[in-house]
């Protein structure tokens, strides 16, 4: 949400958190400027974090980051973890 409002200008952000028996995700699309491909796809301005450290929390959790920019504006970024069993 943050990247979003920082740096998208969106008029609308829509966000869906699901939950199911084996993990959950966190959708999170707005309808602002977009995302430019060299950043979407891991490459980030100098200073930048938002986007590695949402891929890093992820993997960390076993989890993955889907991120979308259509040319037409807008972004999408998901985040989908699935629960691990806790042993005894």
């Amino acid at each position: 949400l943050t990247n979003a409002l920082t740096h998208a200008s969106p008029r609308r952000i829509d966000v869906a958190l699901e939950r199911w028996p084996t993990g959950l995700s966190l959708t999170i699309r707005d309808d602002g400027r977009g995302i430019p491909p060299e950043i979407a796809h891991g490459v980030p301005p100098a200073g930048h974090f938002g986007l590695v450290g949402i891929r890093e929390r992820a993997a960390r959790l076993g989890g993955i980051v889907q991120i979308e920019s259509p040319p037409e504006g807008g972004a999408l970024v998901a985040v989908r973890i699935t629960a691990r069993s806790r042993g005894t």
